[in-house]
């Protein structure tokens, strides 16, 4: 055995290792924190218990739904509120008033969702105050269900348009 240097050598040998352990647990704990914490912030992309109501359609096919149950609301007038949009290959003005009964509003979408392309689900954040929304997160399904396509990055703010689809929305949704 060799002198004292060389077991204090052993020992910081020990405590590196022992060191690096734990910072790979420490990692890996950190990673499963932050994706735990983004499923928080961001919810599902359908939400369980989601409640999809109808709040806009257009001519050019897109049908439009809200979350009613999973509305987040923030103290500063802000909220999330994840949209869902139907797109097809076009609705006949006949079909557009069709939505506005409730009669034949299924039968409507049932034959539109029929002609369906694809569908979006986004988070929306709006800030009710100063009439802005921006696009937290999107994603775009194919026809028969699987991701073509996912954004998570936010979008810029952007004021709401007078008579958009958005502004119906707001309309519902902001206090």
């Amino acid at each position: 055995m060799l002198a004292e240097g060389n077991r204090t050598f052993y020992g910081e040998t020990m405590e590196i290792r022992i060191d690096m352990k734990w910072n790979k647990l420490l990692a890996k704990f950190g990673i499963t924190l932050i994706g735990i914490w983004s499923l928080f912030i961001y919810g599902y992309n359908e939400a369980e218990g989601a409640e999809w109501k109808l709040f806009q359609a257009t001519s050019t096919g897109n049908i439009y739904y809200y979350d009613s149950t999973n509305i987040k609301r923030f103290t500063n007038n802000f909220l999330w509120v994840w949209v869902r949009i139907i797109e097809t290959v076009g609705l006949s003005e006949e079909d557009l008033k069709g939505l506005k009964d409730p009669e034949r509003a299924v039968g409507v979408i049932e034959k539109a969702q029929e002609k369906s392309t694809g569908e979006w689900k986004q988070l929306f954040e709006i800030n009710c105050l100063e009439r802005k929304f921006r696009v937290l997160s999107a994603t775009l399904y194919n026809i028969n269900g699987s991701i073509k396509d996912e954004y998570e990055i936010p979008s810029e703010w952007v004021h709401i348009p007078p008579g958009s689809v958005t502004n119906y929305l707001s309309k519902i949704v902001c206090p």
